[in-house]
């Protein structure tokens, strides 16, 4: 398949650089209808074969809906709407920390709207998977003249959650008659919301979505700086269902033009021309974790492409790329018929477009029907994952992952129980309790630690293995206790358990949003180790300290994001994730 892709990106891309990195592209179409399927190929892409049912686990949380537990709830809102006209003056009037709110059972057509702004530290809502409601349905029929339907350009963050937003070409995958530089392509290109800043840390949150029909991706992140402008935004897309957005040259599902502070974790991928896609410069790069891409694909599903192809000025595939316990469903591509580029044939999970500046490390996947490439080969399409433009692998690692049909260890591969995350199960609980804590083992007398509780309800053992840190605020950018020892309120992070306590004091301090792994992270092999808490015990994690610049930061009236993974001593290697909101 690599001597078929046309590389479109090199020239409809530059467009965006062109025109102020703004223009997004969209196409008149009929109006959509309801059907109960969603076909793999039709002629247009429109709205013939268009379902809205939503194809993600119902009872999984991978992919948001009523599994999913982190909710914004209409309580929570500043202003609640109902209509197009409403919703862009709420948007117009929200300010800082306002919450504008869709109603649940609302469908609005948006069509011949285009980058609406979602201003700085707003949040645009409805109520996907609470009390049965699919979320609110924003869609675009026709005509948005190279546009997308939301954007942000601002320097910290938006959250945009439960809502559906469907594009112009739901109908499955197409091929249009014209070439990508031609304007009857142009005219073809849309995206759902488009997001970029100057802010490289994970300030924008897109979760518990369901997005499809977009034509050049439903969510577009960060602007390239091959035409002069640079900025590498960072965001967190989560527990999202995105499918069915399947152009040929284009069809992305979540587009990375810029930054490599970007977590894809927890989302369903289906029916996409890429699912995960990186412009390829070398601030580019990803984190792409506990995600699902179904049965159906137009061609590779993750990819990093080479930033010469797309005018930059060297052969590099991006930054840093860390792909891990995802599961790849696919054995072949879909077929257009008739169609020059899709034959059906085989068609790799992971492409990786010449060699990245840091490295790619591809780990504890599932490729169900996917080989291991060959030694003395760098991939191919019948293969799991390739890499292209170089004689040998080149920064590339890969270790424990599972190939093939058999059900591997419960720790490869994305969850396969109904706990996918984002308020995870009630077998391991947060006691609610966390508090900003003045350690008293430095003078400054700023509450810059947080200490809080948690239970092991499980029949079995639970060891935490990895935990993930995500301040809110921007300006958190460290987690450090600036001290060589080991334990409470010495090191960035303690576990006090009741079978096996852990530490990871982290030389330098980590840089935040950033992930410890207890197992390696720290520099005491002493204390490099998962902490491990009985069936029924309670213990304590105590995080030091939080800092602004190496300022230390008084975290009162500031929220957290805390990621606890975890693996059960079950007897099935089962492994699970509790995200906990913390705001002391």
């Amino acid at each position: 398949m690599a001597s078929k892709d046309r590389h479109p990106e090199k020239s409809t891309r530059s467009t965006v650089s062109r025109r102020g990195y703004l223009r997004l592209g969209a196409v008149a179409t009929v109006g959509v209808g309801t059907l109960a399927a969603v076909d793999e190929y039709t002629d247009t892409g429109s709205a013939g074969a268009v379902s809205t049912a939503d194809p993600s686990p119902a009872d999984s949380e991978i992919g948001g809906g009523a599994a999913y537990s982190n909710d914004v709830t209409e309580s929570d809102a500043t202003t609640t709407v109902s209509t197009g006209s409403g919703l862009k003056t709420a948007l117009q009037n929200a300010g800082a920390g306002d919450v504008v709110w869709v109603d649940s059972g609302a469908t609005i057509d948006m069509t011949g709207e285009s980058n609406i702004e979602i201003p700085s530290d707003v949040t645009l809502a409805s109520g996907r998977g609470i009390d049965g409601s699919q979320g609110a349905l924003l869609h675009v029929d026709s005509g948005m003249n190279g546009e997308s339907l939301f954007r942000s350009s601002y320097e910290t963050g938006v959250r945009v959650t439960g809502i559906q937003l469907r594009g112009p070409f739901p109908g499955g995958y197409f091929d249009p008659p014209e070439d990508p530089d031609e304007p009857g392509y142009t005219e073809k290109e849309s995206a759902g919301i488009f997001v970029y800043n100057t802010e490289s840390s994970r300030t924008v949150e897109i979760d518990n979505c369901h997005l499809w029909g977009w034509t050049s991706g439903a969510v577009r992140l960060g602007a390239n700086a091959n035409g002069g402008t640079s900025c590498p935004t960072g965001t967190h897309v989560h527990h999202c269902s995105i499918h069915t957005n399947a152009m040929e040259h284009l069809g992305y599902g979540v587009d990375l033009l810029n930054g490599d502070q970007h977590l894809i974790e927890y989302c369903y991928f289906d029916l996409n021309r890429h699912c995960i896609d990186g412009f390829g410069n070398p601030e580019n790069g990803y984190e792409a974790r506990y995600n699902i891409v179904d049965d159906r694909t137009v061609s590779h599903a993750f990819d990093m492409h080479n930033w010469a192809t797309n005018r930059g000025d060297r052969d590099v595939a991006g930054s840093t790329i860390y792909i891990h316990h995802n599961t790849f469903r696919y054995t072949n591509e879909v077929e257009g018929e008739p169609d020059e580029y899709r034959d059906g044939g085989p068609q790799e999970y992971i492409k990786i477009r010449e060699a990245p500046d840091d490295r790619c490390d591809i780990d504890n996947n599932w490729f169900q029907h996917k080989e291991k490439p060959p030694a003395g080969t760098t991939g191919g399409d019948q293969y799991a994952y390739t890499q292209t433009g170089v004689s040998s692998w080149t920064n590339m690692y890969e270790s424990n992952n599972a190939f093939g049909p058999e059900e591997p260890a419960a720790d490869i591969g994305a969850p396969r129980t109904g706990n996918g995350g984002g308020g995870g199960t009630p077998d391991f609980e947060y006691n609610d309790d966390v508090t900003a804590v003045d350690a008293s083992v430095d003078s400054h007398d700023k509450r810059s630690g947080l200490q809080l509780s948690v239970t092991n309800n499980f029949d079995s053992k639970l060891n935490i293995t990895d935990v993930t840190i995500e301040p809110a605020n921007a300006a958190i950018d460290e987690l450090s206790d600036h001290s060589m020892e080991e334990g409470k309120w010495l090191s960035e992070l303690y576990v006090d358990a009741d079978i096996q306590d852990s530490a990871a004091d982290i030389n330098n301090g980590l840089s935040l949003p950033g992930s410890i792994d207890l197992r390696n992270d720290g520099h005491d092999d002493s204390d490099r180790r998962w902490a491990v808490f009985s069936p029924g015990s309670t213990g304590e994690l105590y995080l030091y300290q939080f800092e602004d610049d190496g300022s230390p930061v008084d975290m009162v009236g500031e929220t957290v994001s805390l990621t606890i993974d975890y693996y059960l001593d079950d007897g099935n290697s089962t492994t699970g994730s509790k995200t906990l909101s913390l705001s002391p």
